[in-house]
């Protein structure tokens, strides 16, 4: 048996996925973020530093803890890609569980 989960607009589906119900918190975490981030399509994603991050490659972002972070796609479910809000050519991959979303 698995968890079954669709999301809709007034439209189409977006996304119907049935995900095993053996997941672990993280990865639950994690699926949930992404189903919100699909649902607040229409605004940019902002997300907040909750610890400070050092790129270990070129292509990371490097940020403070309380620095926020305008999300522009990911590169899988733990990796997303965006950018300190406020300083665009600071951008890079950025590790999910670093932040937290803002409520706006």
């Amino acid at each position: 048996m698995g968890l079954s989960l669709r999301l809709e607009d007034s439209d189409s589906v977006i996304l119907h996925k049935t995900v095993k119900n053996d997941l672990n918190p993280t990865q639950i975490l994690n699926f949930l973020m992404f189903l919100f981030l699909l649902s607040q399509k229409q605004r940019p994603k902002r997300v907040k530093a909750v610890y400070h991050c050092i790129a270990d490659n070129p292509d990371e972002l490097t940020f403070s803890e309380g620095e926020v972070i305008v999300v522009d796609g990911e590169e899988d479910q733990e990796w997303w890609l965006g950018h300190i809000e406020g300083d665009p050519m600071r951008r890079g991959a950025f590790p999910v569980t670093f932040v937290h979303f803002i409520a706006d």
